[in-house]
């Protein structure tokens, strides 16, 4: 029996009810796409640490971006 049956749905859109389905199937697998990655320059300020009470601050000009769509196959027949 799913649990989520008897909770009220939190979002509505225009005037129907939205509710997750599938969010407790454990037949469920996961996989991302990576659709862009590319190098944003700018500069900011990264602190590294070095062992427990140590942290280096440094100032860094860009930052690795990676755009990935999470896509999740399972057996949506419940």
């Amino acid at each position: 029996m799913n649990p989520r049956l008897n909770e009220k749905p939190r979002d509505v859109h225009l005037y129907c009810t939205l509710m997750a389905c599938g969010d407790l199937c454990v037949a469920t697998k996961t996989n991302y796409v990576e659709i862009l990655n590319f190098r944003h320059f700018f500069k900011h300020i990264v602190f590294t640490s070095e062992g427990d009470k140590i942290r280096n601050k440094e100032i860094k000009n860009y930052i690795n971006v990676s755009v990935v769509v999470d896509i999740e196959c399972g057996n949506t027949t419940n």
